[in-house]
């Protein structure tokens, strides 16, 4: 009879899967690589955001100055 300690007998991901300091390095490394990720994710996100609303604003801007130029316009034409 065969223990489960032989490597025949465990699962390929078990036999692959670092142990002790290794796996707490792995596991660290695995943790940094999805926060590079995430974060990457939400300055993309936030250029975005940060960009569509300086667009607003400038239309804004244009619409509040084309206001005031009529407004202006209709004092001084009549």
């Amino acid at each position: 009879m065969r223990h489960m300690d032989d490597p025949g007998q465990l699962p390929e991901a078990a036999r692959e899967k670092p142990r002790g300091e290794a796996g707490w390095k792995a596991h660290l490394q695995a943790i940094a690589q999805s926060n590079d990720r995430v974060k990457a994710v939400g300055k993309r996100e936030r250029r975005e955001r940060e960009e569509r609303e300086a667009a607003e604003r400038r239309a804004q801007e244009l619409r509040m100055d084309a206001d005031l130029t009529s407004k202006l316009d209709s004092r001084y034409t009549n």
